[in-house]
């Protein structure tokens, strides 16, 4: 997604309290040519909110695994938040579809 959008122009995140529904956007993310809503899995609370990425919504374009963490969602129902997360060959293989299906070509990789 981020060699889709480029550089992160704005952030918006939502606020400490507010409950989500899983598949409803913890937050929006905007670049100059790109908009899209970041999804949480399951349905939770969010009770922290990076506040350092509201005012320099480019960090996730440096570090995004690291100090441009979004938002911590507590869930409704710990046992089952995880449910419907692909993770190790699962998570490639859904990786590679949607790259294919987009057609992204890392801006980073090319020659």
């Amino acid at each position: 997604a981020q060699t889709m959008s480029g550089r992160l122009q704005k952030a918006r995140i939502k606020k400490v309290g507010t409950h989500l529904e899983a598949g409803r956007h913890v937050a929006t993310l905007e670049s100059g040519k790109w908009a899209g809503g970041v999804p949480v899995p399951f349905a939770g609370e969010v009770i922290a909110r990076n506040e350092q990425l509201l005012e320099d919504p480019h960090l996730i374009n440096i570090d995004p695994y690291n100090d441009a963490w979004i938002a911590r969602v507590k869930p409704d129902e710990p046992q089952h938040a995880l449910d419907n997360v692909k993770t190790g060959v699962e998570a490639l293989a859904a990786l590679e579809a949607w790259i294919k299906r987009y057609g992204v070509q890392c801006m980073r990789c090319s020659e």
